[in-house]
């Protein structure tokens, strides 16, 4: 003990080393509580908001690759809908103009057969009166070339 009491006097050491030690403990205390504390507190909540959002900037970036794949999923449905309702559009579109240039044909076919039987019967008539006209012409022309003579 002599030993360490005569190495605190070579260092000049004294009694008011536990009055300083005192003041330093009663000082730190009141600067923890004032200083320190807030510090720390303001320090751990700013490092908590950083992760905080860096966490929540994840997550969002999740989300919004979650909700990407899904509007991919549903435009290449609904490009496929449109396809298939395209599709049917046109073949009901073409079956439609088939429809009706079928009837056209048919429509054509039967007044051109109408007009043909028409014609032929009017061409057999009139060939019928083409015996009946021969002694009239006779007739006439001689009546025009005697005229003509004269």
């Amino acid at each position: 003990m002599d030993m360490i009491l005569g190495l605190i006097g070579s260092l000049g050491l004294n009694t008011t080393l536990f009055i300083q030690f005192g003041i330093f403990m009663v000082s730190f205390g009141i600067l923890h509580y004032l200083l320190f504390k807030p510090y720390n507190n303001a320090a751990q909540e700013r490092y908590d908001r950083t992760v905080g959002n860096e966490e929540s900037a994840h997550q969002f970036d999740e989300e919004i690759e979650l909700i990407e794949r899904k509007y991919k999923e549903r435009a290449l449905q609904t490009n496929n809908e449109v396809q298939e309702v395209f599709a049917k559009s046109e073949t009901s579109g073409k079956e439609q103009v088939n429809t009706i240039l079928k009837t056209a044909k048919d429509k054509y076919q039967s007044s051109k057969e109408k007009l043909e039987k028409e014609a032929a019967h009017e061409f057999s008539t009139e060939q019928a009166k083409i015996p009946n006209l021969v002694p009239e012409l006779k007739t006439a022309l001689k009546k025009v070339l005697v005229e003509e003579t004269v």
